[in-house]
């Protein structure tokens, strides 16, 4: 909450202030706005923590702080998101979704462990609940193209299935390795470049593309994120996903099972990708239609308010 806690705080003072006090006032503002910690606790305990000083400082800032309402002028920063992201997920969700989807992600989360006792949240179960599902592409080779840290890929591999972990990168390749390991499964790793991948094409009966994306789903496992991505690195991201679904696709046989998951709702990384990806190339849409997912163009979506969990965008196809 740093843009929100900063607007307070420079709403009753106007000098530049010494890095280390405004931290110290940044913790004694979300003590007493967001975890409601009685004032005269909040304010003498943050004042201990000052240099001598700028206690007096600090303990008037933080006692004007706690004793009159916040008048937010935006909801930017009323929600401590930068300005672009609170814009684009209301034009792509809606005022109201949007609104939810940004408190929900500034409330701490938890993991769910599978049966295995692996931790993971309840949306990348749900997506691994559909790339293990029984259909009409069997029972073959699953290869996992963007595998690290490897929820996904060992889920299948749990339910016995024949998968294979890629990942460009060999560091996070190696967290798949230890989580592996952990559940004495056995997994084959391979680093390799996702729109450029070592393997025969058409021997996978099914293929995740669970790609690297913006995040805006996940801003609540993810907080300082926020501040990290930009919005012109969203339309690089796109191009770059639409890359490895088309080098997936050449991964499957005939009727083979292609998923496309990022946990994002930007509509350039979801159903924009889609719409791209299949003007290019010619497959059979399969949609999750069934509850909890929300219909999102052809595929589903879940808001980090409809689970209290991450968001989480997913597209299904069969290779023709």
């Amino acid at each position: 909450m740093r843009r929100s806690c900063d607007f307070l705080i420079d709403s009753f003072i106007d000098k530049r202030l010494h890095p280390d006090v405004r931290t110290i006032l940044r913790l004694g503002t979300y003590q007493l706005h967001w975890m409601k910690i009685p004032d005269h606790a909040a304010v003498n305990d943050t004042v201990s923590l000052a240099p001598q000083w700028a206690r007096g400082l600090c303990n008037a800032v933080l006692r004007k702080i706690a004793q009159e309402a916040p008048e937010w002028p935006t909801k930017a920063i009323e929600h401590s998101y930068p300005d672009w992201i609170v814009e684009r997920l209301e034009t792509d969700l809606g005022t109201y979704e949007a609104e939810e989807a940004l408190k929900c992600m500034n409330r701490s989360k938890s993991a769910i462990s599978r049966e295995d006792g692996y931790y993971q949240d309840a949306t990348s179960q749900l997506v691994s609940d559909l790339l293990i599902q029984e259909g009409s592409w069997g029972n073959g080779l699953i290869v996992d193209i963007c595998a690290a840290p490897g929820g996904k890929a060992t889920a299948a591999a749990s339910h016995g299935h024949p998968v294979v972990a890629a990942d460009s990168s060999f560091k996070r390749l190696q967290l798949a390795r230890s989580n592996s390991l952990k559940l004495k499964l056995e997994l084959p790793l391979v680093v390799s470049d996702g729109t450029n991948l070592p393997f025969r094409k058409g021997q996978a009966s099914r293929v995740i593309v669970d790609a690297p994306c913006s995040g805006l789903g996940v801003l609540r496992r993810r907080a300082d994120a926020r501040w990290n991505i930009k919005e012109e690195d969203i339309v690089v991201l796109a191009d770059l996903q639409l890359k490895l679904l088309c080098s997936a696709l050449s991964m499957l046989k005939p009727g083979g099972l292609l998923i496309y998951s990022v946990c994002t709702l930007t509509n350039l990384e979801t159903t924009g990708v889609d719409e791209r990806f299949r003007e290019l190339v010619e497959v059979e849409q399969v949609t999750p239609v069934s509850a909890p997912w929300r219909k999102h163009g052809a595929g589903g979506m879940i808001l980090p308010q409809d689970l209290d969990s991450e968001g989480m965008c997913v597209f299904c196809y069969i290779a023709k």
